[in-house]
């Protein structure tokens, strides 16, 4: 069973300690990354004892996690303020592009987080699942709102396809932070990989809708060249 965080106390002056080291470990991950973080560092730089950053997070593994878990709030939030009342799919496309666009407002802290995500040993064992958990965990509930209305087939697996979905992203991003997407292609690329990847789980009306919707999407990211394919008999 998963430990509970203490940080999650409704003490507003744990709240603010809280909210304090994390801004911190942000600072610190854009400057040298997660591996180059210590405990005793980062209480001195917030202004706590180590033994407080202890009692609040419990490991080093756990304040990361909490430090993803904060991002997908923060994603979470913009949708769920301006899109409540919009069906499952346009509600997943809007989470596909605030993650994108999120990644795009936080570029050192958001490559610094992928890099761990793709590195990450045995001493960050629970980042690497939260980072699917915080991210898919709102993926599924999109998912689950098309199956209930008939959108999604209902032979799919939300859970499954969720995480299938949340790799999809994941890679995205991990292109960008090589530099083999710029940043004007992340948004796009994002979409494309997310709607071809559950394509094959839709309805056919909504299938045929989305399958447009790629096909736009790959127009644009190859820079609007439309491929003909030659009909059966052609010279």
């Amino acid at each position: 069973m998963r430990k509970a965080l203490v940080s999650e106390t409704p003490d507003p002056e744990n709240i603010g300690r809280r909210d304090r080291i994390l801004r911190e470990l942000r600072h610190q991950i854009t400057v040298q990354g997660i591996s180059g973080i210590t405990m005793r560092d980062l209480a001195l730089a917030s202004g706590v004892a180590t033994k407080t950053l202890y009692n609040l997070f419990g490991s080093k593994d756990a304040l990361v996690s909490e430090s993803v878990r904060e991002s997908y709030r923060i994603v979470t939030g913009s949708i769920t303020e301006t899109n409540g009342g919009i069906n499952g799919v346009e509600r997943l496309v809007s989470y596909v592009v605030a993650s994108a666009k999120f990644n795009l407002s936080e570029p050192i802290y958001t490559r610094a987080m992928i890099y761990a995500y793709y590195s990450a040993d045995s001493s960050l064992v629970s980042f690497h699942r939260d980072f699917h958990d915080y991210l898919g965990g709102a993926i599924r509930g999109f998912l689950v709102e098309m199956q209930q209305s008939g959108d999604l087939n209902d032979w799919s697996s939300p859970r499954i396809l969720s995480r299938q979905i949340s790799e999809a992203i994941i890679s995205t991003a991990a292109e960008w932070t090589r530099e083999v997407l710029g940043d004007k292609e992340l948004v796009n690329a994002s979409l494309l990989a997310v709607l071809s990847q559950m394509l094959a789980h839709l309805s056919v009306p909504l299938g045929a809708e989305v399958r447009s919707r790629i096909r736009a999407l790959s127009e644009k990211l190859d820079g609007g060249v439309k491929v003909s394919r030659k009909k059966p008999g052609a010279s």
